[in-house]
């Protein structure tokens, strides 16, 4: 039998995280402590980053926005197709995965598709 001290799962301090809750329709960030420090909607996302300078990136089913902590949209990359995928490259420039259309996108600052 077990005891329920070697089931724990988390010994110690936790940490923040960024995450997403599909059914929500919303974005995250948590503290160490578990509780809800910010929160944006964001329908259909499933897939969300913390950029270095503090900002989320994350898609919305047909797009991908950058949301500063002040809740200000400073990237947006709309499509009729399904986005399901996306990353900040090194360049500043932005990875999309458009489901629909079967595209890999890099997507420029200002909303220019300058590879794909």
């Amino acid at each position: 039998m077990v005891s329920s001290q070697e089931t724990s799962v988390q010994q110690g301090k936790g940490h923040p995280f960024v995450c997403t809750d599909y059914t929500q329709g919303k974005v995250f960030i948590v503290s160490a402590e578990g509780k809800i420090e910010w929160e944006y909607p964001a329908t259909h996302c499933n897939d969300v980053w913390m950029l270095p300078n503090g900002n989320l990136l994350f898609n919305t089913g047909n797009g991908v926005k950058e949301v500063t902590r002040d809740k200000q949209v400073v990237f947006n990359y709309e499509s009729k197709s399904g986005i399901y995928a996306c990353q900040r490259l090194a360049n500043g420039n932005t990875f999309i995965g458009e489901c629909d259309s079967a595209r890999l996108l890099e997507v420029s600052k200002d909303g220019n598709i300058v590879k794909k």
